[in-house]
Protein backbone atom coordinates (compact mmCIF):
# COMPACT_ATOMS: atom_id res chain seq x y z
CA UNK A 1 0.00 0.00 0.00
CA UNK A 2 1.16 3.69 -0.56
CA UNK A 3 1.77 6.02 1.96
CA UNK A 4 0.17 8.50 2.01
CA UNK A 5 -3.15 7.79 0.54
CA UNK A 6 -4.94 9.57 -2.38
CA UNK A 7 -7.59 9.69 0.20
CA UNK A 8 -5.42 11.38 2.89
CA UNK A 9 -3.79 13.91 0.42
CA UNK A 10 -7.28 15.00 -1.05
CA UNK A 11 -8.54 15.99 2.57
CA UNK A 12 -6.01 18.10 2.92
CA UNK A 13 -5.84 19.80 -0.56
CA UNK A 14 -9.60 19.63 -1.80
CA UNK A 15 -9.56 17.58 -4.98
CA UNK A 16 -6.96 15.45 -6.68
CA UNK A 17 -6.55 17.84 -10.15
CA UNK A 18 -5.49 20.64 -7.40
CA UNK A 19 -3.53 17.95 -5.78
CA UNK A 20 -2.03 17.41 -9.25
CA UNK A 21 -1.29 20.62 -9.72
CA UNK A 22 0.28 21.12 -6.37
CA UNK A 23 2.52 18.46 -6.21
CA UNK A 24 3.72 19.03 -9.64
CA UNK A 25 4.50 23.17 -8.49
CA UNK A 26 6.27 22.15 -5.79
CA UNK A 27 8.35 19.01 -6.87
CA UNK A 28 9.48 21.96 -9.67
CA UNK A 29 10.57 24.18 -6.48
CA UNK A 30 12.33 21.45 -5.13
CA UNK A 31 14.17 20.12 -7.98
CA UNK A 32 14.80 24.05 -9.09
CA UNK A 33 16.63 24.49 -5.20
CA UNK A 34 18.54 21.39 -5.22
CA UNK A 35 19.62 22.07 -9.08
CA UNK A 36 20.73 25.93 -8.23
CA UNK A 37 22.03 24.42 -4.53
CA UNK A 38 24.30 22.08 -6.17
CA UNK A 39 22.75 19.39 -4.07
CA UNK A 40 21.87 15.73 -3.68
CA UNK A 41 18.01 15.06 -3.04
CA UNK A 42 17.58 12.21 -0.56
CA UNK A 43 14.18 11.38 -2.31
CA UNK A 44 12.54 12.03 -5.80
CA UNK A 45 11.01 15.34 -6.10
CA UNK A 46 7.76 14.36 -6.34
CA UNK A 47 7.94 11.89 -3.28
CA UNK A 48 8.90 15.01 -1.02
CA UNK A 49 6.18 17.06 -2.36
CA UNK A 50 3.58 14.55 -1.61
CA UNK A 51 5.28 14.02 1.81
CA UNK A 52 5.27 17.98 2.36
CA UNK A 53 1.79 18.11 1.64
CA UNK A 54 0.46 15.11 3.57
CA UNK A 55 2.51 16.97 6.25
CA UNK A 56 1.03 20.27 5.76
CA UNK A 57 4.36 22.01 5.20
CA UNK A 58 3.34 22.86 1.57
CA UNK A 59 0.28 24.96 1.55
CA UNK A 60 -2.50 25.58 4.21
CA UNK A 61 -5.99 24.85 3.31
CA UNK A 62 -6.74 28.24 2.87
CA UNK A 63 -4.32 29.15 0.17
CA UNK A 64 -5.41 26.12 -1.56
CA UNK A 65 -9.38 27.10 -1.21
CA UNK A 66 -8.14 31.00 -2.42
CA UNK A 67 -6.13 29.39 -5.24
CA UNK A 68 -9.32 26.89 -6.54
CA UNK A 69 -11.89 29.71 -6.27
CA UNK A 70 -9.56 32.36 -8.34
CA UNK A 71 -9.11 29.32 -11.09
CA UNK A 72 -12.93 29.09 -11.00
CA UNK A 73 -13.46 32.75 -11.12
CA UNK A 74 -10.74 33.26 -13.99
CA UNK A 75 -12.72 29.93 -16.41
CA UNK A 76 -15.89 31.41 -15.67
CA UNK A 77 -14.59 35.24 -16.88
CA UNK A 78 -13.03 33.49 -20.05
CA UNK A 79 -16.30 31.47 -20.98
CA UNK A 80 -18.16 34.96 -20.65
CA UNK A 81 -15.61 36.51 -23.13
CA UNK A 82 -15.95 33.94 -25.23
CA UNK A 83 -19.59 33.68 -25.17
CA UNK A 84 -19.55 37.23 -25.91
CA UNK A 85 -17.03 37.33 -29.11
CA UNK A 86 -19.30 34.77 -30.61
CA UNK A 87 -22.21 36.33 -30.02
CA UNK A 88 -20.27 39.70 -31.72
CA UNK A 89 -19.01 37.81 -34.42
CA UNK A 90 -23.22 36.19 -35.36
CA UNK A 91 -24.48 39.85 -35.20
CA UNK A 92 -21.64 41.09 -37.43
CA UNK A 93 -22.56 38.11 -39.74
CA UNK A 94 -26.19 38.95 -39.60
CA UNK A 95 -25.51 42.61 -40.31
CA UNK A 96 -23.30 41.72 -43.33
CA UNK A 97 -26.18 39.37 -45.08
CA UNK A 98 -29.08 42.18 -44.55
CA UNK A 99 -26.50 44.49 -46.84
Amino acid sequence: MLYPTLSDLTKKVGNRYLLVNEVAHRARKIAKKAYIENERLPEKPVKMAILEISEGLAMNAEELEAKAAEAERAEKEAEKKAREEKEAAAEKDAEGENA
